[in-house]
């Protein structure tokens, strides 16, 4: 019976420890965070799923006065250092935020959804209206804030507010934690109202970090590190740690020593392998190899509960994965070949902006590449240290076969939505004629535009043929039963009584393409996959079609032929 207790999408610490969880031990990072040159705030970006959130509650956990946690800690690294766990667990006033779900349409919403979650934190800090020590004036103020009709005024000073009322019932400063602080400002940008998104921010953080007597420290965590300028201006005691930062290299996400005990506890070393060529490959710090948590969890979940589990996309699921796509249809950055590249196991060298942003629209192509860095697309390639390289330059690659695969996957999207939009018409007249030579010079032309990878599947291409017809009236069928077998893909159009039947190969070099197509021509006739289509429609046609990376050759017969 394996001993691992997995709590799939779990980010609650106290959850963790008391049902007996799968923890991994993280608390390092709390002795990391309070050494005595730290800064005021501390912001820590990381790509999505590697643990931000659970982390935060840890740290809450741990800071917050208003809970007893000692057990909670027991056997964690953090509980051998007895000095700091007596100076500060469970000493200070903690205000947690998180601005996970500020998802919002409009900024008046994006208002109303921030008023909700500051009147939570009210609720959660009620007994500050009860207290005589406390200024009437203040109390009002709090009371407003949590009856969640504070106008927008009251609630760019609400943590500043809150953390001067905690400062005077306990008399000892507060720390405050924001997760997920980007995530407005990206719904904003997408939604058309970031400028005022900017500003409200901007303003918030300023009351609550600037010259704030009863602020001890902050932490925030996000996915990008936003230009200081913008939401963090005035603040001197401020700094982000980066993907390429020592400091917190290890603190998020699993390390390869993690992976290999979680393995061991549940009965699954032999899974290791598998697991490295999935999910592990990004580089935190220039040198911690690190695994994706959210991608380990989930495996090992399935695992224990089916022996044979296959690695699945777990990432893709977790948000949106349209930024390759966006990527792909700028006009002014063609990103194509480069992406290519990457999608063969190549690298792409590029300069690292410290700051991104998320007007996409307007991103060089530095700022892209910068973007899916800080994301989690890619990483630093494990050999990139080169001697005279500055320190701003990079190696950078696809981190697994995960993200392979989900790159990938953005990819065809975008083919097959390019195809769509353009002109097929020359196309669609030399299929239907018969026009076997023209329609592959077509094909081919159209594949050269496109973007293709070594080591290809023939879904690829059966994606590609199928996105060629696809929104015609024509309809399409792929891999289905059909006669004796598996047919590719069958089209029917019904408006002109007619039909085709497609069978695709791959060739192992430009010579074998006409062996190959002739190859899947013969296919259609011996398995008979064509046969359904006979006693609907007069006319019918056999494309053998086979391709070499971005080569198309297809012989073509009548059905009366085949």
């Amino acid at each position: 019976m394996s001993a691992v207790n997995v709590y799939l999408g779990g980010d609650c610490f106290r959850r963790f420890r008391e049902e007996d969880r799968l923890y991994v031990d993280k608390t390092p990072l709390i002795e990391e965070l309070l050494t005595p040159d730290r800064p005021l705030v501390s912001v820590i970006t990381r790509p999505r799923r590697f643990g931000k959130t659970l982390a935060m509650s840890m740290l809450e956990e741990f800071f917050s006065r208003q809970k007893q946690s000692a057990s909670y800690f027991e056997g964690l690294a953090v509980a051998k250092n007895s000095e700091l766990c007596s100076a500060w667990m469970n000493k200070y006033p903690v205000l947690s935020l998180s601005l996970k779900e500020i998802k919002d349409l409009d900024f008046a919403r994006a208002l109303a959804n921030f008023s909700h979650s500051l009147s939570e934190l009210c609720y959660a800090n009620a007994f500050l209206l009860q207290s005589d020590s406390l200024d009437h004036d203040l109390q009002a103020k709090i009371s407003l804030l949590k009856s969640g009709s504070a106008e927008k005024h009251d609630l760019i000073y609400s943590l500043r507010l809150l953390s001067q009322a905690l400062h005077s019932y306990y008399g000892l400063p507060t720390i405050i934690l924001i997760d997920a602080y980007d995530v407005p400002l990206h719904y904003a940008k997408v939604n058309g109202y970031y400028p005022e998104m900017v500003d409200f921010l901007g303003n918030m953080f300023s009351a609550a970090f600037k010259t704030n007597d009863s602020l001890e420290f902050a932490v925030l965590t996000g996915c990008l590190r936003i230009a200081k300028e913008s939401i963090f201006t005035g603040l001197n005691n401020f700094v982000c740690y980066g993907l390429d930062d020592k400091k917190f290299s290890d603190a998020f996400g699993f390390t390869d020593e993690e992976v290999e005990e979680i393995l061991k506890k549940a009965n699954l070393l032999e899974k290791k392998k598998i697991i490295k060529e999935w999910y592990d490959g990004y580089i935190f710090g220039r040198d911690k190899d690190i695994y994706c948590p959210w991608d380990i969890n989930y495996y090992v979940y399935e695992a224990l509960q089916e022996a044979k589990a296959e690695p699945k996309l777990y990432w893709i699921n977790t948000s949106s994965n349209s930024i390759v796509t966006h990527f792909l249809e700028k006009s002014d950055v063609d990103l194509r070949e480069k992406f290519e590249k990457l999608l063969n196991g190549g690298s792409v060298e590029t300069r690292l902006v410290e700051t991104t942003h998320y007007d996409l629209s307007k991103s060089s192509e530095e700022e892209i590449f910068s973007l899916l860095y800080a994301t989690g697309y890619l990483t630093r390639a494990r050999h990139e240290q080169k001697a005279g390289k500055s320190a701003d330059q990079a190696e950078l690659v696809l981190p697994n076969k995960e993200i392979r695969e989900v790159f990938l996957k953005e990819v065809k999207d975008w083919l097959l939505a390019s195809l769509q939009n353009m002109d097929r018409t020359a196309l669609f007249a030399a299929f239907w004629r018969g026009d076997a030579l023209a329609w592959s010079r077509l094909v081919s032309s159209l594949l050269l535009k496109s973007i293709s990878y070594y080591g290809y599947h023939e879904d690829y291409y059966h994606a590609f043929l199928a996105g060629l017809f696809a929104g015609t009236g024509v309809r399409v069928r792929k891999n289905i039963e059909s006669g004796e077998g598996r047919a590719d893909i069958l089209l029917r159009d019904p408006e002109h009584g007619r039909a085709a039947c497609l069978e695709v190969k791959l060739a192992e070099s430009s010579e074998r393409l006409h062996g190959r197509a002739e190859e899947a021509l013969a296919q259609i006739a011996a398995k008979r996959y064509a046969a359904e289509l006979r006693e609907e429609y007069p006319t019918i046609l056999s494309w053998g079609v086979s391709f070499w990376k971005k080569s198309c050759f297809a012989c073509v017969r009548s059905i009366n032929e085949a």
